[in-house]
């Protein structure tokens, strides 16, 4: 506002911008993932059959 504005009226009709707050991100903590331990498959012998 320059000086002596304050008389003037067209400065007294200017609203006033009201200021966003921004908000603050929360930062994520990153969940450590657990290792799935592979089950070994067994091998089915094959069975000969004697004709």
């Amino acid at each position: 506002m320059p000086r002596g504005a304050r008389r003037c009226e067209k400065w007294r009709k200017r609203k006033k911008k009201k200021k966003k707050k921004k908000k603050k991100k929360k930062k994520k903590k990153k969940k450590k993932k657990k290792k799935k331990k592979k089950k070994k498959k067994k091998k089915k012998k094959k069975r000969e059959y004697n004709e």
